[in-house]
């Protein structure tokens, strides 16, 4: 995973929230806005909240931000101008400091959990995990799941590594990236399982 320029919203994080004793060099943020009311919910309802802090474990910090909501126009091209009409996504100017601190190309991607850590020479190298917010439970779920991946791994890293530099933070990411992998073949089976639904229901009527 190559290193992402240095940052100062995320460097100032890190470093204002100095691991104690038994905890890692990592840090988690959950980035959404308002079109994300299901993830809203979960981080405000205190049960929900309190699970997932017992989930995640005292090995890591995890913080949350909301930025505000973007939204997909319709360019003006001109009265002299011809060409097929593309909305594009507006990037709100508030947003400014926070895209360019994790590197994302806007907000559209959100929700995330952005996973990261400051190596020894003040690089930060970071991990990105969508979030789910389809409905309450399916984003509760997913902040579950990826919560209880991380934890489990740093269960299982040295003490003497937990903070050293960005090893943590690379044992976590080999974890994210199985994480992620079964997340997209699930997504597959799903949608392949969907289709054969259809398909089957489209001959039955027939």
């Amino acid at each position: 995973m190559k290193p992402k320029p240095p940052s100062n919203w995320a460097l100032n994080l890190s470093r204002c929230h100095t691991p104690t004793s038994g905890q890692a060099n990592l840090y988690g943020v959950i980035l959404y806005t308002k079109a994300h009311p299901y993830i809203a919910k979960v981080l405000a309802d205190k049960d929900f909240w309190g699970a997932l802090d017992e989930i995640s474990g005292p090995q890591w910090a995890i913080f949350a931000t909301k930025g505000a909501q973007g939204r997909r126009v319709y360019p003006d091209l001109g009265p002299q101008t011809v060409g097929f009409i593309v909305p594009v996504y507006e990037e709100p100017s508030e947003n400014k400091e926070l895209v360019k601190a994790f590197g994302l190309d806007n907000t559209e991607s959100l929700p995330l959990l952005v996973i990261f850590a400051e190596d020894k020479d003040g690089s930060v190298v970071q991990a990105n995990v969508s979030l789910q917010n389809s409905n309450q439970d399916d984003a509760y779920k997913s902040l579950r799941s990826i919560f209880e991946t991380i934890a489990e791994a740093l269960r299982h890293i040295d003490k003497q590594n937990l903070q050293a530099g960005a090893k943590a933070f690379h044992a976590v990411s080999y974890a994210v990236k199985n994480y992620k992998e079964r997340q997209l073949i699930k997504k597959v089976i799903r949608g392949a399982t969907s289709i054969f639904l259809t398909l089957k229901n489209l001959a039955q009527s027939s």
